[in-house]
């Protein structure tokens, strides 16, 4: 039985879907270390008990500027992570525009010299 080559549709939608899987992927990849960095500064068993009830005000406060010290260091590897994802998606995008702008001047000058 022989085979109907792919519409477009099917093409695009396979595109589309492949496209997906890697964002999904590089997101994964992208924000686990961020997740972990921030499930280690938490204690979730004494926010879960309610523990620090009977800790003293002091014991409070070092466990909570020490928690505030280990979620600032994530934030800056978020930061980090957020600035290099960005940096490397506008120079692609600037890539991108630069290529059309001169296939679009080289288009141009192509129909001038024909016309002439």
């Amino acid at each position: 039985m022989q085979q109907n080559p792919p519409t477009p549709f099917e093409i695009n939608t396979l595109g589309a879907y492949q496209m997906l899987t890697q964002l999904r992927m590089r997101t994964t990849i992208l924000n686990e270390p961020v997740t972990n960095c921030i499930g280690k500064c938490l204690d979730l068993n004494e926010l879960m008990d309610n523990t620090r009830k009977n800790q003293s005000t002091m014991q409070k406060l070092k466990e909570d500027e020490k928690e505030k010290k280990c979620l600032e260091f994530c934030s800056l590897k978020w930061e980090e992570l957020q600035r290099r994802v960005s940096t490397h998606l506008t120079r692609r995008e600037v890539t991108s525009v630069q290529m059309d702008l001169m296939n679009k001047m080289m288009l141009e000058a192509q129909g001038r010299s024909v016309k002439k």
